[in-house]
Order: C-alpha cells, then sequence, then structure tokens
C-alpha cells in the first residue's frame, strides 16, 4: 500500500497559511510541518532531495498514526488524505463542519492542506456570499453528524446556492459502525440529486476496510455507486458530457422570430427559429432529447416572462426561451444565463424619397462651385482691365501665362457640373433625414407602436413624445403592418429582429427601411431563462461562447427569413415600388431656363445701360 501511493505528491508546507477561520475559536497545529522544518535551516543535498516524497509519505504515515492513537487506520487515512490532495489540486477549500466533529481527515485539512486558502464553517446557517466570492473552482469538505445529516445538509445546500457543479467530499461522523450503510448512503446521495448537487462522494468514518465510497450518476437517471479506495477511476466525472439521451424540457413564447411555431404538411406542430437552432444543437451536442413544451396561452400574446420563469423556477422546465426584459435581468439575474446576444430597441425607418429631377440643379453649384465661378470672373476682369505696358518686362512674360487660366477654368468648371448633374440623376440624394424623436414632431411621420411597450417607457419620455406614436392594442396587425414593410409608418424593432428584414429587402429592386440611430433603449443582454441552482448555467456559457466564435449564431440568425417563409410567416415579395427611369423633358431644366432667363435679361439690361450712354453722348454733342 506504501509504495502503491508513493507517487502521489503531497505539498510541501512552504507557502504562508492561508486559512480562513470563520468559527469562534481558531483550529490549532500540532505537528511539525515541513515549512517549520526549512524555518530551523535545514538543507538537503540532491540525493536527499530525490527522495523527499517518500520520506515525506512515511512520516506522514507515522503523524496519523500518532493522531489516531491506532495503526489500524493508516490503511484508509493515508490514501484517503492522497486522494483528497489529488483531486484539490490547487483550488481552495471550503470546510464544513457544523457540529465540529472530529472526521478522519481533520489532520489532513490543519495540516497537509495550508498551502490553499480555506472557508472554515462551524454552524449550520448557510453562508450566502460564498457565491458571491467564488465560481465553482473550489473544493468542499464536509464532516457531517450522523444524527443530525439531514438538517447540516441544509445549510450546506444553501451555502451552495447557483454553485451546483462544485465538487463535494461528504464523509459521516459517528460513534460507531453504522449498521446499514448502503440504505443512508442512497437516501442522502438521492436528496442530493434532486437538489441538483452533481458531485458528490460520501463515505462513513467507520465504513469497511479498504473504505468504501458512495457516489451517483444523475443522467439518464439517478444510479448509485460505490467505489473502492485506490481504483483509478475518476470520482467527480464530468456529467454533462454526455446526457444519456435525458428529456431536456424547453419551454418557448410565441416571439418571433426567436422561436417559430407552425404547423406542417402533416399536420403536426413543429419548431424552429434561430433560438431553437440554439437549443437544438446543445441538446444533440451533450446527448439529450429535446421535449419542447408549448405556451398555453393564445398565440400572439405577449408578456409571457413571468409564466416562463415561474415554470423554470418550480422545476416544470429546464430552459426557458423567451424574449426578455432588461429590467427583470438586473432584477433578477440568477434566473438567467450567461447572455446569448446583445441587442437593443430602436426605430425602423422608411427610407426618405429621392429629391424631384427638378431640384437637383440647386445641388450643382453649390459655396464651393460658385466660388470658383465667381473667382474666374474676376481674373478675366482683371486681365481686361490692366494694361501691358503699365507693368514690368518680367510681370509681363508671367502675365500672358495668365491669359489662358480664366478659359481654362471656364472648361472646369463646365466639366464639373456637367459631372456632377450626372452623378445627381444616377444616385438622387435623398430628403432630410429623421435624425431624434424632435423631428417626428417636425414632421408628418409617425411611429406605429404597441400600447403595452408604450406603457413602460419613461413617464417624461410619453408626456413629451406621445405626439409621435400611433398606439394599437392589436399585435396580429402591428406584426402584419411590419412584416409587410408598410412605409407609411416607422416602427419599433430590436436589432435582432432587424436582421430577418435586412436580409429579405436584398431581395428587392431597392430597399425600402433602415434601422436608425433613434434607440428607446440601449444595448441590453438577451439570456436564457433558467432556475436558480440550474446545472446547465456553465456549460450553456460555454456553448454559446464557441457557437458565436465558429460563426454558427449569426448564420442561424441570418437563415431566420427563411425559417419565417417555411413557416408561412413571411413571404419572399418584393415590396419595394421600383422608381420609373423617365427621359429628361423640359420641365425638368425649369430652373435651368429660370437661370437662363435670369442671365438674359441681365444681359439686355446692360446692353440697354450702354447703347442709352451712347446716344446721350451723341446728343450732348450735336447741342
Amino acid at each position: 500500500m506504501f509504495a502503491k501511493q508513493a507517487h502521489v505528491e503531497a505539498p510541501l508546507n512552504h507557502q504562508t497559511n492561508h486559512q480562513v477561520e470563520v468559527s469562534a475559536q481558531p483550529l490549532t497545529y500540532s505537528l511539525l510541518t515541513a515549512h517549520d522544518l526549512a524555518k530551523d535551516g535545514l538543507v538537503w543535498s540532491g540525493l536527499v532531495c530525490s527522495g523527499w516524497k517518500r520520506i515525506e509519505g512515511i512520516i506522514m504515515i507515522f503523524q496519523i498514526m500518532w493522531y489516531n492513537g491506532s495503526e489500524s487506520s493508516v490503511s484508509q487515512l493515508y490514501p484517503l488524505c492522497a486522494l483528497i490532495m489529488h483531486l484539490m489540486g490547487d483550488r481552495s477549500i471550503f470546510y464544513y463542519n457544523p457540529s465540529n466533529r472530529a472526521c478522519n481527515w481533520s489532520w489532513c485539512q490543519q495540516h497537509n492542506f495550508t498551502s490553499q486558502p480555506q472557508w472554515v464553517w462551524h454552524t449550520r446557517v448557510p453562508y450566502f456570499r460564498l457565491r458571491e466570492q467564488h465560481n465553482t473552482e473550489f473544493f468542499v469538505l464536509a464532516c457531517l453528524s450522523e444524527e443530525l445529516y439531514m438538517a447540516e445538509l441544509g445549510g450546506l445546500l444553501e451555502s451552495l446556492s447557483s454553485l451546483r457543479n462544485v465538487r463535494v467530499l461528504v464523509e459521516l461522523a459517528s460513534c460507531k459502525r453504522v449498521p446499514d450503510e448502503n440504505s443512508l448512503a442512497l437516501d442522502m446521495l438521492k436528496y442530493l440529486c434532486m437538489r441538483k448537487l452533481l458531485n458528490v462522494a460520501l463515505y462513513f468514518q467507520h465504513g469497511s476496510n479498504p473504505l468504501l465510497l458512495y457516489s451517483y450518476e444523475v443522467f439518464p437517471q439517478f444510479t448509485l455507486i460505490q467505489h473502492r479506495l485506490g481504483n483509478d477511476e475518476d470520482l467527480f466525472r464530468n456529467q454533462l458530457k454526455h446526457l444519456k439521451g435525458y428529456q431536456l424540457r424547453v419551454i418557448h413564447d410565441y416571439s418571433e422570430p426567436y422561436t417559430i411555431l407552425y404547423t406542417d404538411a402533416s399536420g403536426n406542430k413543429q419548431l424552429t427559429g434561430f433560438m431553437w437552432h440554439f437549443i437544438e444543437t446543445f441538446a444533440e451536442h451533450f446527448g439529450a432529447r429535446l421535449i419542447p413544451m408549448h405556451p398555453t396561452w393564445p398565440a400572439r400574446r405577449i408578456l409571457s416572462e413571468p409564466y416562463i420563469l415561474e415554470l423554470t423556477r418550480n422545476g416544470s422546465a429546464d430552459i426557458g426561451l423567451v424574449s426578455l426584459s432588461f429590467k427583470n435581468i438586473l432584477m433578477r439575474p440568477q434566473q438567467y444565463s450567461y447572455p446569448v446576444y446583445y441587442s437593443n430597441w430602436c426605430i425602423m425607418m422608411p427610407l426618405e424619397l429621392p429629391l424631384r429631377r427638378s431640384v437637383l440643379f440647386g445641388h450643382i453649384l453649390e459655396a464651393k462651385a460658385l466660388a470658383l465661378l465667381v473667382m474666374s470672373f474676376l481674373c478675366f476682369c482683371l486681365y481686361r482691365g490692366i494694361g501691358l505696358d503699365r507693368v514690368p518686362l518680367w510681370i509681363r512674360d508671367c502675365w500672358r501665362c495668365w491669359r489662358l487660366a480664366p478659359k481654362l477654368l471656364a472648361l472646369f468648371l463646365l466639366s464639373f457640373c456637367l459631372a456632377q448633374l450626372y452623378h445627381l440623376l444616377i444616385r438622387r440624394p435623398q430628403q432630410s433625414h429623421i435624425n431624434s424623436f424632435d423631428d417626428f414632431l417636425d414632421s408628418d411621420l409617425h411611429i406605429y407602436f404597441q400600447r403595452t411597450e408604450f406603457d413602460i417607457l419613461q413617464d417624461d419620455f410619453r408626456a413629451k413624445y406621445a405626439p409621435a406614436f400611433r398606439l394599437t392594442d392589436n399585435l396580429e396587425e402591428f406584426s402584419q403592418m411590419r412584416n409587410s414593410l408598410n412605409t407609411s409608418w416607422a416602427y419599433s424593432i430590436t436589432r435582432i429582429k432587424y436582421v430577418i428584414f435586412k436580409e429579405l429587402q436584398r431581395h428587392f429592386q431597392r430597399p425600402l427601411f433602415r434601422y436608425s440611430d433613434i434607440c428607446l433603449s440601449g444595448y441590453f443582454p438577451d439570456s436564457l431563462a433558467l432556475a436558480d441552482d440550474s446545472i446547465y448555467r456553465e456549460v450553456l456559457q460555454l456553448y454559446a461562447l464557441r457557437v458565436h466564435q465558429s460563426g454558427l449564431f449569426h448564420h442561424w440568425l441570418q437563415f431566420s427569413l427563411y425559417d419565417m417563409v417555411k413557416a408561412g410567416k413571411m413571404k419572399l415579395k418584393d415590396y419595394s415600388t421600383p422608381l420609373p427611369m423617365n427621359p429628361l423633358n423640359l420641365k425638368d431644366f425649369k430652373w435651368a431656363w429660370r437661370f437662363c432667363g435670369a442671365g438674359m435679361v441681365l444681359a439686355l439690361f446692360v446692353f440697354c445701360l450702354e447703347l442709352l450712354q451712347f446716344y446721350v453722348n451723341v446728343c450732348l454733342n450735336h447741342l
């Protein structure tokens, strides 16, 4: 036995003690540890260091014999301590001993686990701060009394709330050997399995030799397992690695496209949608059988989240697929999984109509073009007004080159205006955008909105911007108007749902709507509904991260449009009206004709002034 366990490395106590004693009196140390020997300046040579592990194991054996006062317990306690050290690794320890009983491995807890931080709890009152300070990567050593084990288990389970995947080793302390160990172990482990504690091993203080440990398998049903201490099999197996056909109960609501309920050609109810693909692949990956639970309320009814939360809380459903409220996530975060995705809630705006062709000519000569035109005109006037005989010779040579500047500028201005006109005709600019809720108040466009959603907005917002909304109580009518892309209204929509309409508009000749920056709420997490002590919380978190990393979630989200078409909820139909491609006519040039007419009138006026000046001078000369 000694040679068999020689490969187990007991941790050298070369660090300071991190034990946190929560009880009234701290534990006392009565044995000399390796750390104490190191303090005395004991120096080991290389030869002695190579055999230190074997020497340390022999020292620990004699210490255990001295601690228990019996040589017969060595064969059980030494492999037990070695097993605990092997399973624990670098994890912290939560030592739960509410009755302050003397368990077999108490010596190990006092002397060999001093390099790990420890939380020692000597009361049945639950330690509620444990889940705030730790995740499941710590180890629980529980010493329970045979007479009070049910009450003590209740305190342990309350302390491990939302930490159901933690590893727990339970020793049932008693004054003498329990007559019916198998029956008592079965009752205790069934109770722990019912309370969804996965990784539990149990043994009796005065049990058989070699020591017998009890554990259980959860999936597909409760199965009691007995381990003989010293076997190489893993005591705490990953039970969520394969659910072995366990029926995973999933309830959904009628929020499309998260989950889409339809009837196939055979008359059977079927589910699809990107969140259903998510949970369906999850069940397939972990070997579970998915059991959909259909809501009992009528279709198209909203505000089903409290009902689904109640079903997951009382254990009627394992997972709830529901469009969540951000306020509920903040109030009850323990009832939700790790965020599957993030979304926001904004306004889907109809695209502004393009400008009329007759107005395009007003966009050709902008401020820069007009400045260039004025500059070229001034250069021409300067060229005509200054005589070359009045300037030095070197300036006269440069001036001859400047003669071409007005003509080149006129050619450039003409080419620029022509290119600008072609660009505006091919891609006409749109009318002024609505960029805020204040712009809605000044425009003829209104937001088609559900009354139940309007009531959850802030009071000051509703009082100020109520004229911008047109409310309805009919959810089906609202969905029909939005799904048909009626451009008479603007609609509220989440970014996730807008992906469907963005994909649908790729089949149009021209898009009809855009996702604006006018939002009713910023980015918020969207999660799955779970029970407080759900065992699927961690695996769902890792699975969600992997799905996003692989791009599967984005693929399912884009494919939601075709799920809706398959379910008969939407049609691949072009709702857009193509813009007419008519040739230019005289009406389109009305602004050009107006400018041309104004120029002709101005030129005629100047010509008349010149004639008037000439004939006035002639008349004055004949007087």
